[in-house]
């Protein structure tokens, strides 16, 4: 019963920081801006929570 519950728990939170990174990824304004956030990805441990918001760009002020 608990390796079950930590087992989808994790898959939760490993869900989340794919879903972050994608966010980051998607939010790219072109192909330069998309390579230059993919070596971003692959040579930082977390770089989609400094960049990325669940908020669209055009409603922030």
């Amino acid at each position: 019963m608990f390796a079950e519950l930590t087992k989808r728990l994790g898959a939760l939170l490993v869900s989340t920081e794919d879903h972050e990174r994608e966010a980051f990824l998607a939010s790219s304004a072109d192909l330069a801006d998309l390579e230059h956030r993919m070596k971003i990805v692959e040579t930082h441990a977390n770089p989609a929570r400094w960049y990325a918001s669940s908020t669209p760009h055009e409603w922030r002020t």
